[in-house]
């Protein structure tokens, strides 16, 4: 089972960042070649026609050449995101496993499924190759014919209209036409087809697994957000036939299916076996998670209509750095849009505060090299993290011990909200140290003893279950050791929204 959680940070993956980079060396490079252009305004109409038709088929080459370039990195990407994916995915049938006495692993079958969904994902990026080479001539001759035209007719100066130029490809970048015709940026077609790929090949293993376990019946994820007419019907058990529909007095799956299809959707669905399978999620759960408001300029307004203004804060943030970095690598004065950027990171950063909304930090990155000294992701990282130690009595002995007097509550919250207890907290020190570099490090006073931080996580529960857990830190003064001090379930922070 993907949760819409996991589907949220799988949209803006290291592939797309990939093709964001390519994007900003392509624009780049056009920029670079008229910025180095001898004044066109004295050119007659047919010798700009040989000039442009020549350099063209020039920047058509060496745009193919770049993108051709990265193919080795995006198959090991795609790969390893692929491979992901079906690990995660497998969990949710774990207990239905165990009901039918089966073997936990995929099948040779499902295998074949899931290497045929990563070479179909591969070739439809390989079939974007002479695309992108195409639309980045294509950018380059018809920003070179708009310059020669303000010039030779007295509308801008040459060096006016070479500025105008170059401002409108910074802002523009790389794009390409989508099956409506409309102009869409070149990461923004990679992450529709990275996204579709890993969801299609998802969907047709967990088919196969739902046959072979003998699954009559499908249950629905759920997440705070939905759009209003998933909202209604989000995170219930649904029967495949009319029959079962009646006898467990529950909606056939017929009625909805057509909901998880629908476009920038990040519900999924998995196989449950009605009767068996208990529900993840409560009535409860479900009409908190419906009803949710927020408070903006004074006022409550859906949750879902606040995560749209958020979607929109961060698609202007990820242009405006786009445009930053691109003026940037053609060594061209960027500070007037880097105020501009930072306007906006502003206005996102209080909206934020204000709404209480949790800062997605992997919707505004868009490189690989975006990205600070301790910043991965555009998140502050806990320094050391990948070598942190997380001690298994601070659980056992404490956090998950129902007999400790001081620890009980704490045992009770993990329990509850995730699934966790002293019987396998080996698999919540996993969790934590999967996750542990997705989430911003807050930097705590120091007591004497060494620096410390505090790491609130979203973490995904064996019972399927989403929840805070907010991580204290100590980077020990003596031996320089990042190590667990602190841990428990907490409702305040992080919200995590969809669609």
């Amino acid at each position: 089972m993907l949760t819409p959680e996991y589907i949220n940070l799988l949209e803006f993956n290291d592939v797309v960042q990939l093709y964001n980079k390519l994007n900003i060396d392509l624009t780049a490079d056009i920029i670079d070649r008229i910025s180095a252009m001898e004044d066109i305004s004295v050119t007659a109409k047919n010798e700009m026609k040989i000039l442009i038709e020549r350099s063209g088929e020039e920047v058509f080459y060496e745009a193919l050449e770049k993108t051709s370039m990265i193919t080795a990195e995006r198959k090991q990407l795609l790969k390893k995101m692929f491979s992901d994916m079906a690990s995660e995915d497998m969990q949710g049938y774990k207990e239905l496993y165990l009901y039918r006495d089966k073997f936990f692993k995929l099948s040779e079958k499902q295998y074949r499924i899931l290497n045929e969904g990563l070479r179909a994902t591969d070739r439809l990026l390989k079939n974007l190759t002479n695309t992108i080479a195409f639309r980045t001539q294509q950018a380059y001759v018809e920003a070179i014919d708009e310059a020669y035209m303000q010039t030779v007719t007295g509308a801008y100066s040459y060096t006016n209209a070479i500025q105008n130029t170059v401002q409108k490809l910074a802002d523009m970048g790389i794009t390409l036409k989508d099956k409506a015709g409309r102009n869409v940026q070149l990461e923004v077609a990679v992450r529709r087809n990275v996204l579709a790929g890993i969801q299609s090949t998802a969907n047709n293993i967990n088919r196969d697994i739902e046959k072979e376990l003998g699954c009559d019946g499908y249950e629905v994820t759920a997440h705070i957000g939905a759009r209003p007419t998933h909202a209604e019907a989000q995170g219930k058990q649904y029967a495949i036939n009319k029959e079962d529909s009646k006898k467990y007095g529950i909606g056939l799956w017929s009625d909805v299916s057509d909901l998880w299809e629908e476009y920038n959707c990040r519900h999924t669905y998995f196989g449950i076996i009605l009767g068996i399978s208990e529900p993840v999620y409560t009535d409860k759960e479900l009409n908190e998670y419906k009803n949710a408001t927020v408070e903006w300029n004074g006022k409550k307004i859906p949750y879902y209509e606040a995560t749209q203004k958020q979607r929109q804060l961060e698609n202007a943030i990820r242009k405006q750095k786009r445009t930053v970095q691109i003026l940037e690598k053609s060594g061209i004065n960027n500070e007037i849009e880097k105020i501009k950027l930072a306007q906006i990171q502003k206005e996102y950063t209080n909206f934020c505060k204000e709404t209480g909304l949790q800062k997605e930090y992997n919707r505004i990155r868009i490189s690989k090299n975006d990205s600070t000294k301790l910043a991965q992701n555009d998140i502050i990282v806990l320094p050391n993290y990948e070598n942190a130690i997380i001690p298994i009595e601070k659980f056992t002995k404490y956090a998950l011990d129902m007999n400790n007097p001081k620890g009980r509550n704490k045992a009770i919250a993990f329990q509850e909200a995730l699934g966790y207890n002293v019987n396998n907290v080996d698999k919540l020190i996993r969790s934590i140290q999967k996750n542990l570099n997705k989430f911003n490090a807050i930097e705590k006073s120091d007591k004497g003893f060494g620096k410390q931080y505090e790491v609130l996580m979203t973490l995904v529960g064996e019972n399927k279950k989403v929840a805070n857990v907010k991580t204290g830190w100590i980077i020990d003064k003596e031996t320089g050791e990042t190590r667990l001090t602190s841990a428990y379930v907490t409702k305040k922070g992080r919200k995590k929204n969809g669609n």
